[in-house]
């Protein structure tokens, strides 16, 4: 059980928003209105921590295809303790005049910043090395790897590949390595007895995106729904354009998902989850 969280609390309006907790891509918001609650202890820094917000285009705002606009975010970061208690750290509310516009991209940037001193991944993030562009076939073919382990329901193969997070996890949850493998491994096991719902991937179909000066790198895939195997999928052109590497069917509504991000140590890929 983790011992206290740090909760970050959202309430967006009008905005098609991506949230970056000191340079990690944390969350993506696509709402006319809407509230959300994330713990982000595992992102965290000791000392001055940096929230992004990044307000982008949207189909589903009005007025906004073009130039986010019109778009606000009320917040709040505190501590959370087992038994229910918070203690604020931060308060915040942004909107288009707290941003500036970025032309080039068509999106306009915010920034908040608050100090803890409870959390600190820079011992595991100071080790992070750059993954250069010529380094991108490789790591597609990375990715391809992780949804055939998937695929194949081989976990302790998955296990390797995660193994970063059971060494990070229990310090940045402040719990014990069994406490937070036994946690950690509800959705695993899940998702490796169900399996991808997309079995076949193209390496053409996977996107990366890099932050962090390069050192982080997000992979997703776009189907592409021109191939027929594609179509056995029960993917939807309208609502699923992007999916994530790891994603298995939890019901008939509801899916289970992965976000895989990979991140390179001394030469070698691994899997960043938390």
């Amino acid at each position: 059980m983790i011992t206290k969280y740090v909760v970050l609390s959202l309430n967006v309006r009008s905005g098609h928003v991506k949230l970056l907790v000191n340079g990690f891509p944390f969350n993506e918001l696509e709402t006319v209105s809407g509230v959300s609650t994330m713990p982000i202890n595992s992102y965290l820094i000791d000392g001055e921590n940096e929230l992004q917000f990044v307000f982008l285009p949207s189909i589903v705002i009005p007025n906004s295809l073009e130039k986010p606009s019109g778009f606000s975010v009320a917040g709040s970061i505190y501590f959370l303790d087992p038994d229910g208690k918070k203690k604020n750290i931060a308060e915040f509310q942004l909107d288009d005049d707290d941003s500036e516009f970025d032309d080039e991209n068509k999106q306009a940037i915010a920034q908040v910043s608050f100090v803890q001193h409870e959390y600190d991944i820079s011992p595991w993030r100071d080790q992070f090395q750059e993954i250069h562009e010529n380094e991108y076939d490789d790591i597609r073919q990375y990715v391809l790897k992780i949804a055939d382990v998937v695929n194949r329901g081989d976990l302790d193969e998955f296990l390797k590949m995660i193994s970063l997070n059971l060494q990070v996890g229990p310090v940045m949850h402040k719990v014990s390595d069994e406490e937070f493998r036994n946690e950690l491994m509800k959705p695993v096991r899940e998702i490796i007895e169900k399996g991808n719902i997309k079995q076949k991937i193209l390496p053409e179909e996977i996107i990366l995106e890099s932050y962090m000066e390069s050192k982080f790198v997000s992979a997703k895939i776009q189907p592409d729904y021109t191939q027929d195997f594609n179509k056995e999928y029960d993917l939807d052109p309208k609502e699923d354009k992007v999916i994530d590497v790891v994603e298995a069917k939890y019901d008939e509504k509801n899916r289970l998902s992965i976000t895989v991000s990979i991140v390179k140590i001394a030469g070698k890929y691994f899997v960043f989850l938390l």
